[in-house]
């Protein structure tokens, strides 16, 4: 069973002293997958683990909003910035104490945003959850990305989550 094998993992990592665990799940979106049963994987994986553990679910979420938000995790770690429409699905939600991984940077793209449009972004994810909630992030991966790209990207995130926070 692979969600043993990946909870082992996840204890070493634990005891190695990483601070926190994501669970990358970027099937979910496709509709290939239920996302039921792997919130139990999730599960497997998760339990008993002390530090905190997101789950990464790209595109969109419409179709899988009701499990994801059921998901044995504390952090849900979703695309806004390329998809964002999942602000007003997920927005909608009662999500417990669930933090969320925002989405802020397109990463399918090497444009690189605008200090501004990330900023709006982010701005609308505080209205939308508060910012004691908000882990800015990029979209997803940026392995794809130029190098050059894939740092002006991260660069300007920086930017502009210091221009909302100086505003707060």
């Amino acid at each position: 069973d692979l969600g043993g094998v990946l909870a082992a993992e996840a204890r070493a990592l634990v005891g190695a002293g990483v601070c926190m665990l994501q669970i990358d799940e970027p099937i979910l979106s496709t509709g290939a997958a239920d996302p039921t049963a792997a919130a139990g994987a999730v599960g497997v994986v998760a339990e008993g683990l002390t530090v905190p553990v997101a789950l990464h679910a790209c595109g969109p979420i419409e179709g899988m909003i009701d499990a994801l938000v059921r998901y044995p995790v504390q952090i849900l770690d979703l695309e806004f910035a390329g998809h964002p429409g999942n602000l007003e699905v997920l927005g909608s939600r009662e999500l417990g104490e669930k933090r969320i991984g925002f989405g802020a940077v397109v990463s399918s793209s090497d444009e690189v945003e605008s200090v501004e449009t990330i900023r709006s972004r982010v701005d609308r994810g505080v209205e939308v959850f508060g910012p004691e909630r908000l882990l800015v992030d990029p979209d997803c991966g940026l392995r794809m990305r130029s190098r050059e790209a894939a740092f002006a990207k991260i660069s300007r995130m920086v930017e502009a989550v210091r221009v909302v926070r100086a505003g707060l």
